[in-house]
């Protein structure tokens, strides 16, 4: 299955080795008619891209396979968006990220705000809640019962272990 990219009218095809798309730096680079000598360079300085670079066997825009320095497709886009240009093309990408970014991260803020303040107001409901059931005499004996029923659940489970213990070790003497 072939994937491709299109840059400034360019078609900038994706390999896919060991179920990973990989995509070759150097045409996206000559796509958007930035310096490759200086791209390269800075994807090599980079401490987090530098360790993903692979040379890889890909199919040119000659249809000719050759050796390319190539990403994995999922930094392919973060690559991109470091690249320092005037290209418009790069620059509307780039425009593009940053609001990508703001809405993925304002959109979590917000719905954990939503989920927070949600929260509260269920708090503030329980607490009213038995706020109002402390006076209530069936309340009362419902709590008082069911500390009785943990109460007895403990003393059960210590004559339990005090059963399997004198079993040990009448076994053992």
């Amino acid at each position: 299955m072939e994937k491709h990219l299109t840059i400034n009218g360019k078609e900038i095809l994706f390999s896919k080795i060991d179920n990973q798309y990989w995509i070759a730096l150097k045409p996206i680079s000559d796509a958007f008619g930035s310096d490759w000598v200086r791209q390269f360079k800075n994807v090599k300085k980079h401490k987090t891209l530098s360790q993903l670079l692979s040379n890889t066997t890909m199919v040119g825009a000659d249809n000719r396979k050759r050796e390319m320095v190539a990403l994995p497709e999922k930094y392919i886009y973060g690559w991109i968006f470091s690249i320092n240009s005037n290209n418009q093309t790069i620059l509307n990408f780039q425009m593009k990220c940053y609001e990508v970014l703001y809405e993925y991260f304002h959109n979590a803020i917000s719905q954990r705000f939503v989920q927070l303040s949600e929260k509260l107001e269920t708090k503030k409901q329980i607490s009213d809640i038995e706020l109002r059931l402390k006076t209530n005499n069936d309340y009362i004996q419902l709590q008082d019962l069911r500390a009785k029923e943990m109460r007895l659940g403990k003393n059960l489970k210590e004559l339990d272990n005090d059963f399997l213990n004198n079993q040990i070790s009448i076994k053992f003497d």
